[in-house]
């Protein structure tokens, strides 16, 4: 069987799309990093939240303490 000359096996017939093009992949790719980014980001926020406020709790323990002390 012989290909004319012109005619390219994976080229697209009009109306049909067999799959993703690349800007499409890359699209996609670049919002899931965002989106991934901003949760790191939110956790690390939420993290250091928290160890300030356990900091604050001990040290007002520990006032408490001293004041109970003295």
């Amino acid at each position: 069987m012989r290909i004319p000359p012109g005619f390219h096996r994976k080229e697209r017939r009009s109306g049909q799309t067999p799959g993703f093009t690349l800007v499409e992949l890359l699209t996609v790719m670049t919002i899931i990093a965002i989106l991934a980014a901003l949760a790191v980001g939110m956790f690390q926020y939420a993290e250091q939240k928290g160890s300030r406020s356990r900091a604050e709790v001990e040290i007002n323990a520990m006032q408490a303490a001293l004041e109970s002390y003295k």
